[in-house]
């Protein structure tokens, strides 16, 4: 009797009607029929569903649509100071191997990093943990593109600081030699905690497990003995400061971008003169001892 209710209720009196693309009812005749969604309907929905779900990032991340295939070309590196550096290929990298904390040729092989590598990067990067509802690939695929974005760049023709300058500084190149440096047992240059102009130590801002210390900033420590005057020690501690290592392993820096370091810097130089004029000034005297070399 109850099935032959739930039939009647099936069949109502209409006028034709066309069939609806989600399936329900269509009208033949008289008669309306109760039909099943059309194959494939109810996934369709489901993606639907799951697409909105994957719309909803973590702030800060972009789409994984967001990384283009140019991007994934780059070679970036991470030096003990959390310095993030950009190149356009391995073959350039010029920091030296004990310098390097990490370094991934292209996105692949950062794709192919363990959590304990993806999780302080992200600590870094992001300010906060790793988010733990997130696909993990999208959650690289934003590490990289943050890591491309704020790296030094070292893909084109500019200074340390990202801003030209002019041609012939630019090319100019001066190598602080291993005469200049303490070294270690092994002819490693150690390593000292960085002071300031006023003799106080340098501190540098880092998160940790979410939490803000201040620790030590580091400089190399320099064999200061051969240099009498106190601008020319100067001159030398800045130039220490600005150079970095090539594929050689030598320490270098361009003209251009140690012009710029002295100038900012000038009132470590205690004149009223043109601060390059003063390293220029000692430039020949630091490369007679030995302790500068310009090609």
């Amino acid at each position: 009797m109850r099935a032959k209710r739930a039939k009647a209720r099936l069949t109502v009196s209409a006028v034709t009607e066309e069939p609806s693309e989600r399936g329900g009812s269509r009208r033949i005749g008289m008669k309306q029929v109760i039909e099943p969604p059309p194959k494939g309907a109810e996934n369709k929905q489901s993606q639907r569903g799951q697409t909105a779900r994957e719309q909803k990032l973590p702030e800060g991340y972009l789409p994984a649509e967001a990384l283009r295939k140019d991007d994934t070309q780059f070679c970036l590196v991470v030096d003990f100071n959390w310095q993030i550096f950009k190149f356009k290929r391995r073959e350039d990298v010029h920091i030296v191997t004990h310098a390097i904390k990490f370094m991934w040729p292209s996105f692949d092989q950062f794709d192919a990093a363990q959590n304990d590598v993806i999780a302080p990067m992200h600590q870094l990067l992001f300010k906060r943990p790793v988010p733990g509802d997130q696909d993990r690939l999208l959650v690289v695929i934003n590490l990289w593109l943050r890591m491309l974005e704020t790296a030094t760049d070292r893909t084109v023709t500019t200074d340390k600081h990202g801003e030209k300058v002019s041609p012939g500084l630019e090319t100019r190149e001066l190598f602080l030699t291993p005469k200049a440096l303490i070294l270690d047992g092994q002819g490693k240059p150690l390593m000292e905690d960085s002071v300031g102009a006023d003799g106080k130590p340098v501190l540098k801002e880092v998160e940790i497990n979410g939490k803000k210390e201040q620790q030590p900033a580091k400089r190399l420590r320099l064999n200061l003995d051969t240099v009498k005057t106190p601008q020319a020690k100067t001159c030398l501690r800045i130039m220490a400061d600005v150079v970095h290592p090539n594929d050689k392993g030598d320490l270098v820096c361009t003209e251009g971008e140690l012009k710029k370091a002295i100038t900012e810097r000038q009132a470590e130089l205690k004149t009223r003169q043109e601060p390059w004029r003063i390293f220029q000034y000692y430039r020949p005297r630091l490369v007679e001892q030995g302790l500068v070399r310009a090609p």
